[in-house]
């Protein structure tokens, strides 16, 4: 009898073990709606909503605008300056300051006086306008008059 009180005892003690072990139905499901619960934040965390995306798009247009806005600003900067520089390199550029182009009569440009004689014509351009003249007299430069007595 004292062998079999023994042996029912390691069995009530192996049993206790056996049902500590055991989890309930309702336990299991718990434990299952904490890890579906922690699965659906990690995908909500992974993927971004509709709106999310749609917000992150509207910002990076706005972006992309203001970036090309200063592309066109700094564009059109950069052209004024080179029109006006080119506008300072223009040949009719002196004209506006006073000056004047003048051809001879086949059409050259005069640089010097002793280019032409009495009775040539010349064409004249000034910045706005132009005229046609006759020569009378040639005047030298005074250079030329000084190396014409060497």
């Amino acid at each position: 009898s004292q062998r079999f009180e023994r042996s029912l005892q390691g069995r009530a003690q192996r049993m206790d073990r056996l049902v500590a072990r055991l989890v309930s139905p309702a336990q299991r499901i718990a434990a299952r709606t904490n890890q579906l619960a922690l699965l659906q934040q990690r995908l909500h965390h992974a993927r971004p909503s509709a709106e999310v995306l749609r917000q992150h798009a509207a910002q990076q247009l706005t972006q992309l605008r203001v970036a090309w806005q200063r592309r066109l600003t700094d564009w059109s900067r950069q052209t004024d300056r080179l029109e006006a520089r080119l506008q300072r390199l223009s040949p009719t550029e002196p004209l506006t300051r006073g000056f004047a182009l003048v051809r001879g009569p086949q059409g050259q440009i005069i640089e010097d006086a002793s280019q032409l004689k009495p009775s040539d014509l010349v064409a004249i351009r000034f910045a706005r306008g132009s005229v046609s003249a006759a020569v009378q007299e040639v005047e030298p430069a005074p250079e030329t008059r000084l190396s014409k007595r060497n």
